[in-house]
């Protein structure tokens, strides 16, 4: 509240009001998170996998979500929250008895592997311990959100269920359910996972984060947004108070030297006004000895402005996108935003790359394609992301320079092509940027226009 005095009566509401109405947020954390989704373009990645498995690249949710959309989800909350789970879940079974079910049972009922994706804010406890000879991740639960139709009070009623992945005193993975309102209230018997006629080991899941996985803990601190977010926030609020300063400046009419019955005088001068009109084609006029003037004050918003204007350096310097900011960036603030992007999406791309390899093979150790034994040997696998975020982009002028080279005759189609590639530009941006300063040259892109 932009009061510390009142803010209860009715007056102060309406201040408070009117604050909140001046106070603009720009969206720079969104914005930052569509520039570096834009940079790594996992869409565009290299994905080759057993197939055996093959379905998961058109579905491997189980729900339509293929390999490289589950990839993509996975990036985009890790660069919010630093991190993100998923599982991989032998779909089908969740009413069936896993302990005597087989995998050829299992197959019969078209029963299929999935990844499953849970949040950071649905991690709700997790546990590590040394089992089966090792430091692993025994025992984790995820919140799972939902709803049921009440039939007697027809509304819908929020269920909550979560769902327990750990491994037993015996080292042996199981799964159980424990569900919180709705008809299926209360918890669910532990269901083991067994593999060839074996239990599992080890829980199937990957932690994705956005550095190197710390042994025996949760990664810990905030993602990449988090900093961006504040300073978004502190620009948010900072909006308010300079907006509120604003009103309070607006230029002020002054009048001085009124003698008694210039009121009359007035009136009778400005066919009975009563008031000094402002603004265009706006005539007063004035009895004698009267004068106005209008009264502001110079420069009070100032400080404000430049508070402003830090913030958005501040988030430029961090890798976030300030569109306002970005056309009078220097060269060495580009390169230091571009270098703060590239550096976390090369971890990012690195441990993406890892784990879904991996992900993608416990789906096919359920599917019987390989022993468990052989679940971390990802060689046959290929799972890889564009990596050309980290190359900088050419400007508009050394775009124009190379257009003119190839014209001139200096360089060749090959390299000419070659080098506006590896520069950021696509022969469509090429295209728009000549049609728009240059219409002449459109040929240019054309190899058997140019000799």
């Amino acid at each position: 509240h932009p009061s510390q005095i009142d803010q209860k009566s009715e007056e102060a509401i309406n201040r408070y009001n009117e604050y909140i109405d001046g106070a603009e947020f720009d969206d720079q954390p969104k914005d930052t998170l569509q520039t570096l989704m834009g940079k790594i373009r996992i869409q565009e990645s290299t994905i080759e996998i057993p197939e055996r498995v093959g379905y998961l690249e058109q579905n491997a949710d189980g729900d339509g979500m293929g390999l490289a959309a589950a990839i993509e989800y996975a990036a985009s909350n890790i660069i919010q929250v630093k991190y993100h789970v998923v599982i991989a879940d032998f779909q089908g079974l969740s009413g069936v008895d896993l302990e005597t079910i087989s995998i050829a049972d299992a197959q019969q009922l078209e029963a299929r592997a999935t990844l499953k994706h849970y949040t950071r804010e649905n991690v709700i406890n997790w546990h590590f311990a040394r089992k089966n000879g090792k430091m692993q991740l025994s025992w984790i639960c995820l919140l799972e959100r939902g709803s049921e139709f009440n039939y007697t009070s027809r509304c819908v009623d929020e269920v909550l269920s979560y769902l327990i992945l750990a491994l037993d005193e015996d080292g042996n993975y199981y799964q159980q359910k424990i569900v919180d309102g709705g008809s299926a209230s209360g918890e669910g018997e532990k269901n083991y996972v067994n593999v060839g006629g074996q239990p599992l080991k080890f829980i199937p899941l990957e932690i994705v984060t956005d550095t190197e996985m710390p042994s025996g803990e949760m990664p810990k601190g905030e993602g990449f947004l988090a900093r961006i977010c504040n300073v978004a926030l502190a620009k948010y609020r900072k909006s308010a108070q300079k907006d509120e300063v604003e009103r309070a400046l607006s230029p002020t009419l002054m009048t001085k030297g009124w003698q008694r019955g210039d009121e009359e005088v007035f009136k009778e001068l400005n066919n009975q006004r009563t008031y000094i009109a402002t603004g265009g084609n706006q005539v007063n006029n004035l009895p004698e000895g009267v004068e106005y003037d209008v009264l502001s004050v110079d420069g009070a918003v100032e400080p404000f402005q430049w508070s402003l204007e830090y913030a958005d350096k501040k988030i430029i310097s961090m890798g976030g996108t300030a569109k306002q900011e970005q056309a009078n960036m220097t060269a060495t603030e580009a390169d230091i935003n571009a270098s703060e992007q590239n550096a976390k999406l090369t971890s990012i791309a690195d441990n993406l790359e890892s784990a879904f390899k991996r992900l993608v093979n416990y789906c096919l150790m359920f599917e019987g394609g390989i022993s468990v034994d052989a679940v971390m040997d990802t060689d046959g696998i290929e799972i890889s992301l564009p990596r050309d975020f980290a190359t900088p982009k050419l400007s508009v002028e050394e775009v124009k320079t190379y257009i003119e080279l190839r014209m001139m005759g200096a360089i060749s189609q090959e390299v000419f092509e070659s080098t506006l590639k590896k520069g950021g530009w696509v022969d469509k941006d090429v295209e728009s940027l000549i049609n728009d300063e240059e219409p002449p040259l459109l040929g240019v892109m054309t190899s058997n226009q140019v000799g």
